[in-house]
């Protein structure tokens, strides 16, 4: 986002493939939430932190571990951690991917959800494993009631079937200082995909009309 004189930073989720502490996924979203607040702990100032999906719930675990090292928090594509249990799940067929046990069920019902993925369907046999463990981390989080003592941003995709407005507006019950943004329409099927589909659109958005306009 050179535009917005900002520096943008991936951060590596410990315990993902090619990092260095994959044991450390098992421990969970609140984990590896704690996990990236101590990276963070490098910069020598405060951070925005964003999170999509899961990550969303990661970057609140870790502003809410470390609030000292975030000066703000963006999220999109998730619930409000407060509806974190699975039970809230917006998917009523199969709200537990993780018990799946079955490999064509497991894709059948995780491109229902989430659309086909080209990449994913060329290693379908190597990542199912992988997968099933992270919604087992997913679905294991029991969410939290906690709230944050820095400004909160949350992001609806419209056309996400993954969230409503009212699970987005949740959000506002974790934070003092609440806003909620809006992304467009998105026409395609399967919107919660959007920063895959549309990297560059949204990441436009993100910086010209979530950043700026605070």
């Amino acid at each position: 986002m050179a535009a917005t004189g900002r520096e943008v930073v991936a951060v590596d989720v410990p315990g993902r493939p090619g990092s260095s502490d994959r044991e450390l996924w098992r421990h969970g979203v609140v984990a590896l939430g704690r996990a990236i607040a101590d990276a963070l702990h490098a910069y020598q100032s405060r951070v925005i932190l964003y999170g999509h999906s899961v990550g969303a719930w990661m970057a609140f675990e870790a502003a809410a571990a470390r609030p000292s090292v975030i000066s703000r928090l963006v999220v999109s594509g998730a619930r409000a951690p407060c509806l974190g249990h699975w039970l809230n799940d917006p998917d009523e067929l199969t709200p537990r991917l993780s018990t799946i046990d079955d490999d064509d069920t497991f894709w059948c019902a995780f491109e229902r959800r989430y659309g086909a993925s080209r990449e994913l369907r060329h290693h379908r046999t190597a990542m199912v494993d992988s997968l099933r463990n992270d919604f087992e981390m997913v679905e294991n989080y029991a969410g939290s009631e906690t709230k944050l003592s820095i400004p909160l941003t949350a992001i609806g995709i419209r056309n996400d079937d993954r969230t409503t407005t009212e699970t987005i507006e949740q959000w506002s019950s974790h934070a003092d200082s609440f806003s909620s943004m809006y992304y467009g329409d998105v026409n395609e099927p399967h919107a919660h995909r959007v920063l895959l589909d549309q990297p560059s659109d949204f990441a436009t958005f993100l910086a010209r009309d979530v950043l700026d306009a605070s």
